[in-house]
């Protein structure tokens, strides 16, 4: 559909053209009728229309004026003049204008409809061209796009772990569509948020950041997002000059995110801002400084962003210390040992106490622990080792602080030990099988050793020994842990209170529960349940 504004200072033209126009035909609609040259003008900027149909003649402004002032404006709009015998020289000037055709007085239908038809061709021509040249424009930006993204990618996956290896000038324009210039800068960044489902592939969240980082970097040569382990990482090329305005566009990105809380939540959003850098050979060494002071919030968790600074360190563990310590970790794990194993980080938890010079040898204990999960996992042969300690890995990048990171690490590693203690249960003979069925059905219930024993159909003190023998645990440690451990999984799936998960799991004095889950798992089950929120 195409709109029209007919404009003539003699209105029974204005009305003979609507009258044998085939406006139905040729999709055109009658937007405005105008007669005078200053009412056409205001209403082509309101209206825009597609064609034009003016008198050469007209008060205030004449056809000619009126087509200047509105290209002047950048509109694109075909007109048709429409003159007399007498004008009809200064009409055929008109020509040199652009205009489409002219109509001579008295108005024609045949050749009114013959110019309409003449000039909806033409749009549908030019129509036809924008639409194939924005294709290609199109294509060619997401051609760049993609290639400045598979430069993140290879960065972050340590493709260029050497700066004295890194790409020509010519190579990073052939390769990466990245251009450089003698006054240009470049700086990363790194977004993190604590809920770790919003940087899930695919999600929403992502997708907006990524706009909002487009649209704050806007004056830029290039900005380019992608998602990593560590969050969302930024990569900005810009002018020497311009470095008071980025700095200024960081603050008002990370303003912009905040906003997003009231629709996900408090996800707690952290940057962290490498060094600028202006030689192609330090690229790299930026990202490692946007990781680096990513990680001071484990320092300062009420400081929000981060720029990268150099400081003194401090070891906390020397090599042979840190091997010696993962040494009793593994063990700990190896031997199924749970209670060890909460000793151990227990002890780590007064000694990393996250001073900002001490967050390197964080960061490095952090990733022993990691590895000496995956090693666990892969002796145990579970079939997905690689992908659970990377979850691990995932989620350690989300604590917001170092009390929220020990407890993440151990909670993961406890609960696959409880797992592979359960599945070593689960071997016993059939009457110890009979009970542990019988404990989970009756787990709110009051469950005595007296109880137990006649089920399995033994003398209570027979059936004590037996169970403790099999298991390895006396009935009434038994009975404790399943009664944990479904609190556990209560609190971290359901909504129910802590006092209705006490009952659940046999426990109607709520005081005593909670003291007991204290004394066991580590932590309050309040806190428990934060950790899966």
């Amino acid at each position: 559909m195409y709109k029209v504004i007919i404009a003539d200072d003699e209105n029974k033209t204005c009305q003979l053209i609507q009258m044998l126009g085939n406006w139905e035909k040729f999709g055109i609609e009658v937007v405005a009728v105008c007669t005078d040259g200053e009412e056409a003008y205001h209403a082509i900027l309101t209206h825009k229309p597609d064609i034009v149909i003016t008198d050469i003649r007209m008060p205030i402004y004449d056809g000619l004026q009126l087509i200047e002032k509105t290209k002047n404006n950048g509109l694109d709009t075909a007109f048709i003049i429409i003159s007399g015998y007498r004008h009809f020289e200064y009409a055929q000037n008109a020509l040199r204008f652009g205009i489409v055709d002219y109509l001579l007085k008295p108005i024609d239908q045949q050749q009114l409809n013959e110019v309409l038809e003449k000039t909806c061709l033409q749009l549908d021509k030019k129509r036809i061209n924008k639409q194939i040249n924005d294709q290609a424009r199109q294509i060619v930006r997401n051609e760049s796009r993609r290639k400045q993204l598979q430069f993140l990618k290879d960065i972050l996956d340590g493709k260029f772990t050497d700066n004295t290896v890194f790409l020509s000038e010519e190579e990073l324009k052939r390769k990466y569509e990245l251009e450089m210039s003698s006054e240009g800068v470049f700086q990363a960044l790194l977004l993190n948020v604590e809920n770790q489902e919003l940087l899930e592939e695919g999600s929403l969240f992502v997708e907006k950041t990524e706009k909002l980082f487009s649209s704050a970097f806007q004056f830029c040569h290039y900005a380019i997002t992608g998602t990593g382990a560590r969050g969302i990482w930024c990569a900005i090329y810009f002018d020497r000059k311009n470095q008071m305005k980025v700095n200024e566009a960081i603050q008002n990105f990370y303003y912009n995110v905040r906003m997003m809380e009231e629709i996900y939540g408090n996800f707690r959003p952290v940057v962290g801002v490498g060094t600028p850098e202006t030689e192609k050979e330090c690229f790299i060494d930026s990202f490692k400084h946007a990781g680096s002071a990513e990680w001071q919030k484990m320092a300062y968790p009420n400081m929000k962003i981060h720029y990268y600074k150099v400081m003194p360190q401090i070891e906390i563990y020397s090599a042979d210390e840190m091997l010696e310590q993962m040494k009793i970790l593994s063990t700990a794990m190896e031997l199924l040992q749970i209670d060890t194993v909460h000793e151990w980080f227990e002890m780590i938890q007064k000694v990393a106490v996250g001073s900002a010079e001490s967050l390197v040898n964080v960061y490095e204990i952090r990733q022993k622990i990691i590895d000496v999960f995956h090693e666990c996992l892969k002796k145990f042969q579970v079939e997905n080792a690689a992908y659970v300690s990377e979850q691990l890995e995932n989620r350690s990048f989300r604590c917001g602080n170092l009390k929220t990171l020990w407890n993440c690490l151990e909670m993961a590693i406890r609960e696959f030990l409880q797992e592979k203690n359960e599945e070593k249960i689960k071997g016993d003979g059939r009457p110890i099988q009979i009970v542990k069925q019988y404990v989970e059905n009756h787990l709110n219930e009051s469950i005595t050793l007296e109880d137990a024993a006649a089920v399995a159909g033994f003398a209570p003190t027979y059936f004590s020994g037996v169970f403790k023998k099999q298991t390895g645990q006396t009935f009434t440690e038994y009975l404790t842990e399943v009664r944990i451990q479904e609190a556990k999984r209560l609190l971290r799936c359901g909504d129910k209170s802590i006092g209705e998960i006490a009952v659940l799991t046999g426990y109607p004095d709520d005081k005593y529960f909670r003291k007991l889950f204290k004394k066991i798992v580590g932590i309050k089950a309040s806190e428990y349940r934060k950790l899966y929120l």
